[in-house]
């Protein structure tokens, strides 16, 4: 199967940092499933051990989120980012929508306009992406 994302050259843009300063997060996955007791989707851990995070072509793709409760009125949009595991770590513990974030849900990173793109860490459905509008929500810690 041909490698889909390739890394760049370093510094290949002169605002981003080179790969050489990507940190490898794998003591940090191990010691977070140890901690929660939860397992990430295995194709998800290989991405992030590969690349921790990151930008991704293609970037498009289709929601269910209805187009009253989608931030941009559509139905398709663009992957952001893939959070890098320090960020996503941390919306994880509750640092961007605290008690408010949908529970055993991994976010995995965002559009431009905010909507969450997460991961199931549920048994039922380990692994499936979805997608959250949490700005339609008033949100409070």
């Amino acid at each position: 199967m041909p490698r889909l994302i390739v890394p760049l050259p370093e510094h290949w843009y002169s605002n981003e940092p080179g790969w050489s300063s990507v940190k490898n997060p794998s003591q940090d996955i191990a010691r977070w499933e140890s901690e929660t007791g939860l397992s990430l989707p295995d194709d998800y851990r290989r991405f992030m051990l590969a690349f921790n995070g990151g930008y991704v072509y293609p970037s498009h793709f289709r929601h269910g989120v209805p187009r009253n409760l989608s931030p941009h009125g559509g139905d398709a949009t663009f992957v952001s980012q893939f959070y890098n595991w320090t960020i996503a770590e941390r919306y994880w513990h509750g640092e961007m929508w605290g008690k408010a974030k949908p529970p055993d849900m991994f976010e995995i990173g965002s559009d431009p306009d905010g909507l969450s793109i997460f991961l199931s860490l549920r048994s039922a459905d380990h692994g499936q992406v979805f997608c959250w509008s949490g700005f339609s929500l008033n949100v409070a810690n």
